[in-house]
C-alpha cells in the first residue's frame, strides 16, 4: 500500500473539512429559508382572518346570519371572489363562500373546535397548492370560523431557486 505524502493528505483532510462545512451550511440555510417563509404564510393567513374579523365587527351584532351573510359578499365578491375565504357562524351557517372555496368544498369545523392559533391545511387546486388557515374570531360575543388561504406557488418557486442555486453554487 502506497502511502500519501502529507501535503496529499493534508490538502485531503481539509478539502473533506470544508466540504463538510458547506454542505452543512447549505443544509442550515435551506432549513432556514423554509422556516421563514411558513412563518410569513401563517402570519399572512392570520392577518387575513383578522381583517375579516374587522369586516365582521363593523356590521350591527343584531343582524341575521342572512343579512350579514348578503353584507360579507357585497365586500368580498368584488375582492377577487374573495379567493380563498370561507366563514361560519358558531351556529354552521355559511357567512360566507368564495367560489374557489366552494368548488374545493372544503369544510371548516366549528370555531368552538378550532386550536387557539388555529388549523392549517394545505389542498391543491388545478395547478394550485392552496395553504388554508382556519382560524376562530371572536366579534360581538358571537363566535366565527374564519378560512382564508393562499397559493404557494410563489413560496414553492423560490424554495425551488434556492435549491437550484444551492447546488449550483
Amino acid at each position: 500500500m502506497i502511502s500519501l505524502p502529507v501535503r496529499v493528505r493534508l490538502t485531503l483532510w481539509y478539502f473533506a473539512m470544508f466540504a463538510s462545512a458547506a454542505a452543512l451550511l447549505c443544509t442550515a440555510s435551506l432549513w432556514m429559508l423554509q422556516k421563514s417563509v411558513e412563518e410569513t404564510e401563517y402570519h399572512e393567513l392570520q392577518e387575513r382572518a383578522d381583517d375579516v374579523g374587522v369586516v365582521l365587527g363593523h356590521e350591527s351584532p343584531e343582524l341575521s346570519s342572512q343579512q350579514l351573510s348578503h353584507d360579507m359578499s357585497v365586500a368580498y365578491d368584488l375582492k377577487d371572489d374573495g379567493k380563498y375565504l370561507q366563514v361560519r357562524d358558531a351556529a354552521g351557517n355559511w357567512i360566507f363562500r368564495s367560489k374557489r372555496m366552494i368548488a374545493e368544498n372544503v369544510d371548516v369545523s366549528a370555531p368552538d373546535r378550532l386550536p387557539k392559533d388555529g388549523l392549517i391545511s394545505q389542498f391543491h387546486q388545478g395547478i394550485h397548492d392552496v395553504k388554508a388557515l382556519a382560524y376562530p374570531v371572536t366579534v360581538h360575543g358571537k363566535l366565527f370560523s374564519v378560512q382564508t388561504g393562499i397559493s404557494r406557488d410563489k413560496s414553492i418557486a423560490l424554495l425551488s431557486r434556492f435549491r437550484t442555486n444551492l447546488l449550483l453554487q
